[in-house]
């Protein structure tokens, strides 16, 4: 019973949060488990299936990826907007958590 309450109050908060926000925090949170020098996983990609090494999008993921594990140069040798990416990602998230916020405190009044 106490088990069903948390997860309806779960299911209530996660349900509110703005959904694009809560899609590129769980992105970065995939990229910063995920370490790209580990090669062991079946790619989707088409230009690496097809044998080339420079992907846009597979390098920008890498390269956040490497951000988040603290490799920096590896980061920007991967893809140099990388870094940039993730500063758009998180202010974008932030505004969009910080708007929610403000209008749930504007509804209380």
């Amino acid at each position: 019973m106490i088990f069903t309450k948390v997860k309806n109050v779960f299911r209530q908060i996660i349900f509110k949060l703005p959904l694009e926000a809560t899609i590129w925090i769980t992105g970065l949170i995939a990229l910063a488990i995920y370490y790209p020098a580990d090669t062991s996983h079946a790619s989707l990609c088409v230009f690496n299936n097809l044998g080339f090494t420079f992907c846009p999008g597979c390098g920008l993921g890498r390269s956040i990826s490497y951000l988040m594990h603290g490799e920096f140069i590896n980061s920007l040798v991967t893809h140099p907007f990388g870094i940039l990416a993730v500063v758009i990602l998180l202010s974008r998230s932030l505004k969009l958590f910080f708007d929610y916020y403000k209008g749930i405190k504007l509804k209380k009044y």
